[in-house]
């Protein structure tokens, strides 16, 4: 498996451990709008793929790169040459 998948997980796991003493799980999930921490804790390992349009306000709460939030979340869900060719086209290297 490609790790690419698993980027985002890795990504708020980092977040989640840099702002400990700072927030809690449970904050962090109120403030991203979610009902439990449960949640933070099942993206952290992977067992939950995080929805395209809860990058910003996750990105803003674990004060990561939303861009790079983005990407990672799209390797979730899709194959990871359609994502590199899709990156490349918005950024405009590719036609």
């Amino acid at each position: 498996m490609d790790n690419r998948s698993t980027m985002l997980a890795a990504m708020i796991d980092a977040a989640v451990k840099n702002l400990k003493g700072v927030k809690t799980q449970k904050e962090i999930a109120a403030e991203a709008g979610y009902k439990s921490a449960n949640i933070i804790a099942m993206m952290k390992s992977g067992d939950a793929k995080v929805a395209l349009d809860r990058i910003p306000a996750l990105s803003k709460v674990l004060r990561i790169n939303e861009k790079a939030a983005y990407i990672a979340c799209l390797y979730q869900f899709h194959d990871p040459e359609f994502v590199d060719h899709m990156v490349g086209v918005l950024a405009g290297g590719k036609k």
